[in-house]
């Protein structure tokens, strides 16, 4: 099948990262996520065996707010990926893996209040 339209041409590690930064970006803006961000960051693993790409690993760090419960964002997060991963899933059998297969680490580091230049890295 290759890369094509589906995949606006790119590698599928490349779509996915994007497909999923578009899901919570809108989420943080009206969504479940509003509120949150917007500083991020987001890494995808998969494994490319010709026409199956199997997706092993997600692991996103988002801001938050100091009002939201830790658990709750993420709670939020888990759905966004899901959501988008399922929807994908749905219109392109190239992507194999269930998402009770797919390895999240969700804010691994704790609580992200503080981001950016003044933040984490500043």
């Amino acid at each position: 099948m290759g890369y094509d339209e589906k995949v606006r041409y790119l590698p599928p590690e490349h779509f996915i990262a994007h497909t999923f930064h578009e899901a919570l970006t809108q989420s943080c803006h009206a969504g479940l996520l509003t509120g949150q961000g917007p500083d991020g960051k987001l890494m995808v693993r998969l494994r490319e065996e010709g026409d199956r790409w199997t997706l092993e690993h997600v692991r996103v760090t988002l801001q938050q707010s100091d009002a939201t419960p830790f658990m709750e964002v993420c709670g939020g997060i888990a759905r966004v990926l899901e959501d988008s991963y399922v929807r994908l899933r749905d219109t392109d059998p190239r992507w194999v893996s269930k998402w009770d297969e797919v390895e999240l680490m969700l804010n691994p580091n704790g609580p992200l209040v503080h981001a950016g230049s003044d933040g984490d890295n500043g």
